[in-house]
């Protein structure tokens, strides 16, 4: 699982801690770093503009869920 947030981001650090609650691994990409720019771009044309925009995958990598904001119920939704 992948956390792409952004500095000074509430919904961000929500996600972030909710996820750390859980037991749930992610690792966090900043969305401001340089280079990023592709990946911002590639989201805001799949409609995700807000962050925090978390992409669940299966073991093999494949993208299984996407979402943008702070949404407890997908993350509680997460822990079997």
């Amino acid at each position: 699982m992948i956390v792409y947030s952004q500095p000074n981001c509430y919904p961000c650090e929500g996600t972030k801690r909710r996820l750390t609650k859980k037991g749930i691994e992610f690792s966090e990409v900043d969305l401001t770093a340089p280079g990023a720019e592709d990946l911002l771009a590639g989201f805001k044309q799949r409609g995700l503009a807000s962050t925090p925009i978390v992409v669940v995958t299966d073991d093999s990598g494949m993208e299984k869920q996407v979402w943008s904001g702070f949404n407890p119920t997908k993350i509680d939704a997460l822990v079997h």
